[in-house]
Parts: structure tokens; sequence; C-alpha cells
């Protein structure tokens, strides 16, 4: 699995953000005493007053900043980064991490020292960096076998799994308590399946001696909390190998039957959501558990409980299209920047689902708006992972900071949500979340009108919905229209869009041959290779989607591409005069349309030309967003640098007569030599 890391930027630790003054005391003695400023901190802390607790401690920190290496003053910086931590302040937590890291030597104790690192360790990871984590836990002085696994599961993310199974390796020997045994044979697993090459047990190896072990946790008495997680670890890496899923249901029941006994009910619900999910997807298991994440203000696990609810047999297409709009819907604005590759294979299945019960039952408009709802999600997880200036210029530097930061922490914040339910543990956390979700979207819708009147697009950026249907119809000209291939998990269509029309055609069914992602990656890969004059999948797909709009499309000019999984429809025109000579680009979302074809505030300065792999779309999307006068373009095949430099120059001479980006494509591909290869292989990511 391909993880895009995120740098911290340099001025992380150092970029303040200063709470709205909060009174600590009505006394002014009680203001000019740090050890009365701490009392009263500690006082609003027990009281879950905890912005204004941080506001106390900030005050009695700064009197007391000649003595900042004494017992009283660390224990406040420990206690101020703390609640730092549990506000979601996560920029101050870590410029307060850092000033007691930065302590002389001795006057941190080796505990306190390990804790404030995994707690580091902790915040950095919600906010997706994940090399930083790691580097926090590699300073640990004791590390435990859990803060081990961490830093395993950590290597994970980043793609060293090398390293990782090195560290789960450590703790395989028999000697081994059963609960850690288990947890190291079920890393070695995961990094097994993730790099079969690595030099270790075979899977089905591993997996024998999971099952093995299993036995013994079952047998042990104590540590009731710690059985139950790793019973749940194993088990998730179980199901990566689909002759295992029986096995792993079975430790999830096993792992039920502890939680009940536990009397821990978030448990309880989260193992009956998994040990449902594997094998038998009862729909009342289901149904439970996404009213009782509802009800304790998990919006994130009860979409996904909604989302397997309509993967469940013995209900009826009506519940299961209820079920998918409202898990699309909850998720809009708790869905986390790192939920995982099971769970972003979960939204993908979901809207598919939802796609294809529209389209057999022909229902145009809500197809419209479900067609959208993974690629909003996606792309409402590339601003969140790829964060940049929304405004040009150092006059907004200050205005920049704020937002980026503000989003930044958002984003960690939903992480936080999601995580318990991840990881089955932490709720005590959600409340302080909430809370602060709420007053940093509040500053946020404060910052909008300040932007818009700036620069309304980037406002847009900062608060985009999804489209309607009037709306997106209203943005289009009269030559363009868009092409959205509707693939669903059984059923393939096609809906067209233009500023008076609306159609969708159900083509094809899929079936054993032809599913809707192996057929989408062997069209590519095949066009990849300069496979594409007559082969299987040009055929299917023409039928599938061409053949079906032969008629409609004749009065456009301009034809915009929008699929989730791009998909090269351009190909399809090959041969076919009149869709031959019209003009192609491509996007991801239909939202990004609304928010690329808005004006822009005439600036100067040139617009530039950047190139793309196909498989870097996201990198495509992001650059056009935030640079919407650069011309962005995506490659369906490999291209050396002076190919790509031979290329930049040969565009940007067509561009001299045509402010479209897709018309000079189209005039390349007409008059020049080798014209015709660069329209297939080089395709305008954007709206022109």
């Amino acid at each position: 699995m391909h993880i895009r890391l995120l740098p911290i930027f340099s001025g992380l630790l150092l970029l303040g953000f200063s709470f709205f003054s909060l009174s600590c005391s009505s006394g002014n003695s009680a203001e000019e005493n740090p050890t009365k400023l701490y009392e009263q901190a500690s006082a609003y802390k027990n009281k879950g007053e905890y912005l204004k607790a941080i506001d106390c401690y900030n005050k009695g920190i700064a009197l007391d900043s000649l003595n900042i290496t004494s017992p009283k003053v660390v224990a406040a910086l420990h206690e101020k980064r703390a609640l730092e931590g549990v506000t979601g302040s996560y920029y101050d937590a870590l410029r307060t991490t850092l000033r007691l890291e930065q302590l002389p030597e001795g006057v941190l104790s080796d505990s306190l020292r390990n804790a404030m690192l995994a707690e580091k360790a902790a915040w950095l990871r919600e906010l997706g960096s994940f090399r930083g984590a790691a580097a926090a836990l590699e300073k640990l002085s004791s590390p435990t076998p859990q803060n081990r696994f961490e830093l395993a599961s950590l290597y994970r993310e980043i793609g060293e799994c090398r390293k990782a199974a090195e560290i789960y390796s450590e703790f395989t020997g028999m000697e081994r308590d059963p609960v850690i045994r288990i947890t190291a044979l079920a890393g070695l697993l995961q990094c097994k399946v993730a790099e079969p090459e690595l030099n270790i047990d075979s899977a089905d190896a591993i997996a024998g001696k999971i099952a093995a072990e299993s036995g013994r946790v079952f047998g042990m008495q104590e540590a009731l909390i710690e059985r139950i997680q790793a019973l749940r670890t194993a088990s998730k890496s179980l199901q990566l190998l689909p002759n295992h899923k029986r096995n792993a249901s079975y430790l999830l029941f096993r792992a039920l039957t502890l939680a009940e006994e536990s009397k821990n009910q978030l448990l309880v619900q989260i193992l009956r959501f998994e040990s449902n999910a594997v094998i038998v997807r009862k729909p009342d298991s289901f149904r439970e558990a996404a009213e009782y994440f509802r009800l304790k203000n998990l919006p994130y696990a009860r979409s996904a409980a909604l989302f397997m609810l309509a993967e469940s047999d013995g209900i009826d297409d009506a519940e299961r299209v209820s079920s998918l709009q409202q898990g699309f819907s909850v998720s809009r604005n708790s869905a986390p920047p790192w939920p995982g590759e099971a769970f972003l294979q979960l939204e993908k299945n979901a809207g598919k689902r939802l796609v294809g019960l529209l389209l057999e039952k022909s229902r145009i408009f809500e197809l419209f708006d479900a067609s959208e709802q993974t690629g909003f999600l996606a792309l409402q997880r590339s601003i969140q992972q790829d964060r940049r200036s929304l405004l040009p210029g150092k006059e907004h530097a200050a205005l920049n900071a704020e937002i980026c930061r503000l989003q930044h922490e958002l984003s960690g914040l939903l992480q936080r949500k999601a995580d318990i339910f991840f990881r089955g543990e932490g709720y005590e956390k959600n409340r302080a979340a909430d809370q602060a979700i709420n007053i940093k979207r509040g500053r946020l819708l404060e910052l909008v009108s300040r932007v818009r009147s700036i620069n309304p697009r980037a406002a847009e950026i900062m608060r985009f919905s999804p489209e309607a249907l009037q709306s997106v119809q209203g943005r289009l000209k009269d030559d363009q229209a868009i092409i959205k291939p509707l693939i669903s998990d059984s059923l393939c269509g096609v809906m067209l869009i233009g500023k008076r029309q609306l159609q969708i055609a159900v083509s094809s069914s899929f079936d054993s041959l032809h599913t809707a992602d192996s057929s989408i990656r062997a069209f590519r890969r095949e066009l990849a290779h300069g496979n594409i004059h007559q082969t299987v999948e040009k055929e299917w797909f023409r039928k599938a989607f061409s053949e079906s709009l032969q008629g409609s499309i004749e009065g456009y000019r301009h034809l915009v591409i929008i699929s989730a999984d791009l998909f090269p429809f351009h190909i399809l025109a090959e041969g076919n005069h009149s869709m031959d000579e019209k003009r192609y680009s491509y996007l991801q979302s239909i939202t990004e349309f609304s928010l690329l074809s808005q004006p822009l505030k005439p600036e100067i300065g040139a617009s530039k030309i950047y190139f793309y792999p196909v498989d870097n779309v996201s990198g495509a999307r992001i650059h056009k967003l935030f640079a919407p006068r650069d011309r962005i373009f995506l490659l369906w095949k490999a291209y050396r640098n002076s190919e790509l430099d031979a290329l930049r120059q040969q565009i940007a001479l067509a561009m001299q007569g045509t402010v479209s980006a897709s018309e000079a494509m189209v005039s390349i591909a007409e008059t020049s030599a080798g014209g015709r290869e660069i329209w297939r292989y080089v395709s305008l990511y954007g709206d022109d």
C-alpha cells in the first residue's frame, strides 16, 4: 500500500496560537502569583474547563520564566502540554513538548520523558506525520512492547515493512506472553502480505502460528482488555488471507465473549460490528451498532455500520439505498484523513452499490448526487492531507498560517474520533474533541468572509460542499458537456450533463471477466504499453460508454470526463471522426469542476505547464486546485524528462494562438508530426 507522507512544515513548532483571553482570577494578586495560578489551573482542569486552565498555566509559566527547571514549572509545562493535546491545540502542544525536550539532561525523569514522547507520537500520527511519530518513539529510553508495536505499525505506514518485521520478530519467541506473541505474529503477517519478498515465514505458516497461539490467549485469566485487543489485531491480519476468514471470524466472536465479560460497552459494540462483518452479516447487528454509535457521537463509526447494513442479506432495496445515503451524509463531515485501506475500500464499495441500485431503478436525480459521494470524500481528503497556502503574497502570510493550522488541527481531531472506533479505546477524549472541532470550525467560518474579500474562489475551497445539478449546469458553457461514467458493483452506465440536458444510459453488466476495477486497470495498463488498437477491454468500454452517447454529444465541442477512477475516454473516440475532433479534459469530481469554473482574479504572470503521471492524479488535482492558472497534463504512459521538455515547448507554442489548452491539444493532433501520439497519451487535467 502506497502512503503519501506529509511534511510537517518547518514552522510547525514555532507557530503560536493565542486563545481568546480568559480571566484566571478576579484578584490581581492571584494573577501575579505563579503558585496560585497553577492552583487555579488545576481547579479549572478538574471541572473540565480546559481552555481556562491552559490560560492560567500560560500566565503562571510566563511569570516563572526564570525558574524554568524548577519542579513546579516543569509540572506546569507537562500539565499544559497534556491539556493542549486534549483540546486539539496540536501546534501549541508540540511547541510545549519541544520546550520540555530542550530542558537540561536530568530535569525530566525517564518515565515523564517516555510518556511525553509517546503522546507526541500519537499527536503526530493523528496529524499524518508518520515519520515524525516514528522519530519520537525511536527516542524512548525504555520502550514497552506496546511502544515497539506502535513504532512497527508506523514503519508499515511509511512502507518500511522490513524494519517493522524486525521489531515484530523480537517478540515471537515461545517464552513471550501469549498476548505479546500473538500481536507480534499478527504484525508479521501484515508485513508479509504487504511485502511477500520478505525473508520470513510464509503467510500461511504465520497464520497457522496465530491460530495455535490463540489457544494460549483463550486460556489466560488476567489482562482481559489486552486479550480482547490482541484477538482483534490477530483477526484483522487473518482477514487479509481469504482462506483464513473463518479463523478470523472465530477470533472475533471469542473476543466479543470476553468483551461482554468486561462490561466495556464500546468494545462490545465494536466487536459486534466487526464479528458480524467478516462472514455472517446479520442486519440487526449493524442496525444496533449504527444506533449505538449515533448515541455515542461517533459518526464515522456509524457510517461504517450503515455501509455494512447495506451489504447484509435479508433487507430490501429501499433500506439499502436509505442506509447508503445516510452513511455518506454522516461521513461528509466526519471522515478522517487516514481511514486505512479497509475502510477506504468500504467507502468505495458503498458508492458503487448505491450507484448500481439507483441505476436499476432509473432514479436519475439521485444518481447525480450518488455518483459524487466517493469523489467528494477523496477531494476532501486531498485537501486535508496536502495543505497549501490559499492566498498568494506575503501580506496574507498570517491569515494563511492560521487557516492552515486550523484545517490541520481539524483533520487531526477527526482522525482522533475515528481512531476511537478503529482502536477500540480512547472514548474519554471524545467530548473534548467535539468541543474543539466546533470551536475550530466556528473560527474557520469567521475567516471565510475575510478570505472572500481577497479571493472568492479560495473562500469556496475553504467551505466547499457537494454541488447541486442545477448549479453545475449553470457553470457549463453552451458547447461544453460533462461525461461521467457510472460504475457500480454490477452495472455500468454513463451520464451526460449539458447546460440544458441530463441523460443517463444503462449500457452493460459486469461479470466475472469484467469487474469494474479489473477492467479499468487492464485498459489503462494496455494504453500505457501502447496496446490499444484492438483489445477486448477497448471494445467492451466502447460499447458501454461511447456508443450509448453517440447521438447525444454531437452538439458539444468540449467534453469534460469526470470519474473518481480516471478512465481514458478519449481513446474510445479513435476511428470515429465526429468524436475524434472534440476537445477532452479530465477531472475526478464535479465539485472540482464547480470550483475551477469560477472566474479568476486578474494576475500578472504567465501560467506554467506541468505533467503528472496518471498514477499521481492526486498531485495533479491539488496543484490545479491551488494554482488554477497553471496548465496541468496527465500522462497515460511514462515519458523521459527530455521528452517532457520538448513536449512542454510544443504545447506552449500551440497555446500561443488560443487560451484553451484542450484546443491546443487538438491542434497538435491535427497539425504536428507525431501529434496523434501526443493526443493519445497526454490529456489535460482541469476544466480547460
